[in-house]
């Protein structure tokens, strides 16, 4: 028979050893406990830290657009400001210009614009007007809508220089000029009703010269609030005879008196529409040309 003090004694040591082997545990768990805790807050402290970087990030680049945007709108405020005239002069839709192969085309074209009186000879003149110096304004403005469309302009005059009508033909058939149209402004002092565009062309109407003046009339009487008087023949003074820069050229030609100066509501409609007058001067010019190209 075994002796019972040795039993009891491996009992304890069991006992003793099971009891080891659960602080073990203890400790461990406690251990691995700690570590997740210390690992859950380093995890923590990246997600703060990338969040941060994140937003960093976003300002940046916020900062970035708003300077890129800054700096665009510099570089193309003037451009954006051309814009703005070219659609405020092109708010007559029936005008238009033509493609860049179209343009091409017409480079050879050369129209001589005819700014009325200057120097010594003022033409008429009113309380605050002088005719000089407002057909010199829309004369430049049509030179520069016929420019823009690839045709050539020779101005007889492009300051206050004085020119006898003879001369001013003589200037347009030296450089054999395809068209002129001279530019001026009415008056009549004794009737300060009397109003509306006039149109002149030579009084043997030849059929370019009328094309001319109904492509004219067409488009000015769209141009503004102006009335459009009939197409005249030959002058003011006599439908037999011609004005100089008209009856001396060689080529087509047409003398436009726009508006009376000696009318308030012409003054008005004329100051209002000088940008839309002279480019319905230059679609008329435009529209001449188209016409005879398709019908040679």
């Amino acid at each position: 028979m075994c002796d019972y003090r040795i039993i009891l004694r491996g009992i304890r040591v069991r006992m003793k050893s099971i009891r080891k082997g659960k602080k073990i545990e203890r400790k461990s768990i406690e251990r691995n406990s700690n570590s997740d805790v210390k690992s859950g807050n380093r995890q923590s402290s990246k997600k703060e830290k990338v969040k941060k970087r994140g937003l960093i990030r976003c300002v940046v680049a916020v900062v970035c657009l708003i300077m890129s945007v800054i700096i665009i709108v510099k570089l193309n405020i003037g451009d954006i400001d051309h814009s703005m005239q070219v659609i405020k002069d092109a708010s007559l839709d029936y005008l238009y210009f033509p493609e860049k192969n179209e343009i091409e085309e017409k480079k050879e074209l050369l129209v001589c614009i005819d700014a009325g009186h200057g120097g010594k000879d003022p033409g008429a003149m009113t309380k605050d007007r002088v005719e000089k110096e407002e057909t010199l304004i829309i004369a430049k403005q049509v030179k520069k809508y016929l420019e823009m469309n690839g045709i050539k302009v020779m101005m007889t005059r492009e300051d206050d220089t004085f020119l006898t009508p003879k001369q001013r033909a003589k200037m347009a058939n030296k450089a054999n000029a395809d068209m002129l149209i001279s530019i001026h402004r009415n008056s009549l002092p004794s009737s300060k009703e009397t109003n509306g565009i006039d149109i002149y062309i030579n009084f043997l109407q030849e059929e370019e010269d009328c094309a001319l003046g109904n492509n004219l009339k067409y488009y000015l009487e769209r141009a503004g609030r102006m009335n459009v008087n009939p197409i005249s023949p030959g002058s003011a003074t006599d439908s037999k005879e011609n004005y100089t820069v008209v009856g001396k050229t060689k080529m087509p030609a047409a003398l436009v008196e726009m508006g009376y100066m000696t009318n308030k509501r012409d003054n008005v409609y004329f100051d209002e529409s000088v940008n839309s007058y002279a480019l319905a001067i230059s679609k008329a010019v435009i529209k001449f040309f188209e016409d005879n190209e398709s019908n040679p």
